[in-house]
């Protein structure tokens, strides 16, 4: 199995379930099920990653870590998270912003990658990294 090529990309309106802003901050849920592998959005600033409930295995800031909620992570500017899904989970991203509307939020927050070069980028990735993923 070639994991780069066999990861089916699902688009983040396929998980979220919901936004809360207030006072200059989004919280960004997401229900993400079991047996999944999600790649996640670059971000272009420091997000607080909060595991609410599930277990997952994630490679965040260059290490893979093997997680059960209730837990919580930093993750730096510039980072793409790729978790393993092993039980049902409930994630949660915290995110400076400065206004209130969903889609100029998007353009504050992420970094827009199209399919292809997503691709490449995860081929560049270690592989031996991806595979402890599954």
């Amino acid at each position: 199995m070639n994991l780069v090529e066999d990861i089916k990309v699902k688009q983040r309106y396929d998980y979220i379930v919901d936004n809360v802003i207030a006072d200059g901050v989004l919280a960004r849920t997401v229900l993400m099920p079991k047996g999944d592998i999600v790649v996640g959005e670059k971000h272009k600033g420091e997000t607080i990653n909060i595991l609410i409930r599930g277990e997952l295995k994630v490679l965040v800031n260059g290490e893979v870590i093997h997680i059960k909620a209730p837990y919580m992570v930093k993750s730096k500017a510039n980072t793409r998270k790729i978790a393993y899904i092993i039980e049902d989970t409930v994630w949660t991203s915290i995110h400076r912003v400065t206004s209130t509307n969903l889609d100029d939020i998007e353009d504050e927050v992420i970094i827009k990658t199209s399919d292809e070069d997503l691709v490449k980028e995860l081929k560049q990735i270690n592989m031996k990294e991806l595979q402890w993923l599954g």
